[in-house]
């Protein structure tokens, strides 16, 4: 699912997707999201990435979601959401996360991502982020954790025999990472997938454009 805040419209051309208006957004109010059904292949490496489209003639901008298969080099459109042109281009902070999102239980399925070579294209070129720190969500389940790997990679971890060795609130990375090694270099990397398991990539903007907001970790371009 690709969601932003505060966007204007939201369609996909998708059939095993749909976008819907009015997405709570907690305090950040409402939006578009785009979604659509994916089978994701243990082992397999993608990429997820949101571009700038051209405006439409209101001087809006659209924004694309998309997934690429690695092992295909196949694109997947997830949808395109239509941002104020006021908005602005992507800012410096972002946020990834992942969630169960339809469990009512602490005791789900063992679940393994690798996130790794994050970076944002602006006018300095292409830039990890300069600092990440990693928060968990507010619920009273602790079976998840989130390992660096180094080089601006981490994995995270989730299920019933999971342990929390990482505590919230700790810096993964303090200056901006080289760009990791070829075992890490494309996201995510699914090792184990249960179906409950939801992907959130989500979009935020200011006058100066933010991008995301978080559950797993805050990063700092």
């Amino acid at each position: 699912m690709a969601a932003v805040f505060g966007a204007l419209n939201g369609t996909t051309s998708n059939p095993a997707g749909g976008c819907d208006i009015g997405v709570p957004f907690s305090k950040s109010g409402t939006g578009w999201q785009c979604f659509i059904l994916y089978n994701w292949k243990v082992g397999s490496d993608y990429a997820l990435q949101f571009s700038r489209l051209s405006p439409d003639i209101e001087g809006d901008n659209w924004w694309q979601a998309t997934i690429l298969d690695h092992s295909t080099n196949s694109t997947t459109v997830i949808g395109s959401m239509l941002a104020p042109s006021y908005f602005g281009l992507l800012g410096s902070e972002s946020s990834t996360w992942d969630e169960y999102s339809t469990a009512a239980t602490c005791n789900v399925a063992d679940t393994s991502v690798i996130f790794s070579s994050p970076y944002q294209l602006n006018a300095a070129g292409n830039h990890a982020p300069m600092k990440a720190l990693l928060t968990y969500g507010n619920a009273t389940c602790t079976d998840s954790n989130v390992q660096y790997l180094g080089g601006g990679a981490y994995q995270v971890d989730t299920g019933a025999n999971v342990n929390r060795t990482t505590a919230k609130q700790t810096w993964l990375w303090t200056q901006e990472p080289s760009i990791v090694s070829e075992k890490y270099n494309k996201i995510p990397e699914f090792s184990i997938i249960d179906p409950t398991i939801i992907l959130m990539v989500t979009i935020s903007f200011s006058s100066t454009l933010r991008e995301c907001g978080n559950r797993r970790k805050r990063r700092k371009m």
